[in-house]
């Protein structure tokens, strides 16, 4: 169990910074690739969950595991949407997309 919330912790975790690279990079391939990774997550999620069933765990500990699996799958769905506006970023001839915005992201990211 802790194994599949570690599996999960780096995959969310990795793709939180690949959307926010994206983001900022304007870089639609890793935008891609963070819209991918859902699917990796999701597996794990899944796995995790089968195995939180299986187990002979006491309310409170099986309600607390679910509940970290099923915020480290929300952080993941987050990075989707970060990554979905990088996407229209790319696309978008709207001025408030580039420039100081994206100064902005840069500097609040990389410190």
């Amino acid at each position: 169990m802790l194994r599949g919330i570690s599996e999960m912790h780096r995959i969310a975790m990795m793709m939180h910074k690949d959307a926010m690279t994206a983001l900022r990079e304007k870089n639609l391939q890793l935008a891609g690739k963070v819209i991918d990774n859902m699917e990796q997550l999701r597996t794990v999620f899944d796995g995790s969950l089968k195995e939180l069933l299986k187990n002979k765990m006491d309310y409170n500990t099986s309600k607390h595991l679910l509940l970290i699996l099923r915020n480290f799958r929300a952080i993941g769905g987050y990075a989707v949407g970060l990554a979905d506006n990088a996407t229209l970023s790319i696309f978008s001839k709207a001025k408030e997309f580039n420039g100081e915005v994206y100064e902005q992201l840069r500097h609040k990211t990389t410190a």
